[in-house]
């Protein structure tokens, strides 16, 4: 890769970063939360017992809140493995989620760009894929 390509792939990298902070701006700096559907209802909840449990000191495999309780390490939509949950333990869980959000966008374009790359495509046509 020549030096001027390697520039052209830099800057389309930068602008796909500058574009997913331009899409999550309101969640970013504070005129929005991303909460829509069954955020609140069901993934707040098991982020809840998951960092309740882990303060407890007790290992974050079962949530004893509903019913009878309920797995946690056995519901894959509490991520409890995934690392980005382990920062729950230090964030509000509107501030983790906004994070989740525009960290899964920032790499989800990059991956794109770099298949699209992979493939032949040009730095523009990576950009846009």
């Amino acid at each position: 890769m020549t030096s001027s390509a390697a520039a052209r792939d830099r800057l389309a990298t930068g602008g796909l970063l500058v574009l997913s902070l331009f899409l999550h701006r309101d969640a970013l700096i504070g005129n929005a939360v991303m909460y829509k559907r069954d955020v609140h209802l069901v993934w707040v909840p098991q982020v809840e017992a998951f960092v309740r449990a882990v303060l407890s000191g007790a290992w974050p495999v079962w949530d004893p809140g509903p019913a009878f309780g309920q797995p946690l390490l056995a519901d894959t939509s509490a991520q409890v493995l995934y690392p980005l949950t382990w920062l729950n333990l230090v964030m509000r869980p509107w501030t983790y989620y906004t994070l989740f959000a525009l960290v899964h966008s920032v790499l989800s374009a990059l991956g794109t760009f770099r298949l699209a790359r992979h493939f032949g495509a040009s730095s523009a046509g990576g950009f846009v894929a």
